[in-house]
C-alpha cells in the first residue's frame, strides 16, 4: 500500500486539519495503517480506527478516512465488509459518507450498495446514490 510515510502523512494531517486536537481522529486513521503496514498491528484495530473516524470525523476528516479505508480495501479486500455495514449505519449522515464513495468501488461492491442505498429512508442519501450510480453507469453524461 502506497503512502509518503507515517511521519509525512501526519505532519500533512495536522497541518490541514487543525492540529493534534481536531486531528485526532485521522492521526489515528494513519497511524494504525501505518502499523498494520509494519505488521505491528491486527487489521481489525485499523479497521476500528477506521470507522471511528468515519463516523465520528467531522468534514474532511470523513472524507479522508474514507480514502484510507479505499487504500486498505485494495491489500485486504475483507475489509470492504465496512463499506457494507457503514451503508446499513442507524445514522443516515454515515449512510450519506457512504453514498459518497459509491464511485471508487469496485463494479460488484458499487452495484450492492447503490441497490442498498437507493431505498434508503433518506432522501439525501438516496439522492446521492443515484447522481453516483448514474454518473459510473453514463460518464458520457458529466463530460
Amino acid at each position: 500500500m502506497f503512502t509518503f510515510g507515517r511521519d509525512h502523512e501526519v505532519q500533512h494531517v495536522l497541518k490541514r486539519y487543525g492540529g493534534e486536537e481536531k486531528a485526532a481522529l485521522l492521526v489515528a486513521v494513519v497511524n494504525s495503517v501505518h502499523d498494520l503496514i509494519e505488521g505491528r498491528t491486527s487489521i481489525e484495530t485499523t479497521i476500528s480506527a477506521i470507522e471511528n473516524a468515519f463516523i465520528e470525523g467531522r468534514a474532511g476528516i470523513w472524507e479522508k478516512t474514507g480514502g484510507w479505508l479505499l487504500k486498505v480495501n485494495a491489500d485486504y479486500p475483507s475489509s470492504t465488509e465496512v463499506w457494507r455495514r457503514f451503508a446499513c449505519h442507524s445514522n443516515a449522515n454515515v449512510r450519506f459518507r457512504t453514498a459518497g464513495f459509491l464511485t471508487y468501488f469496485p463494479k460488484d461492491l458499487r452495484k450492492e450498495l447503490y441497490f442498498v442505498l437507493r431505498q434508503d429512508k433518506s432522501k439525501k442519501v438516496r439522492e446521492l446514490a443515484e447522481g453516483n450510480w448514474d454518473f459510473c453507469e453514463h460518464p458520457e453524461n458529466y463530460s
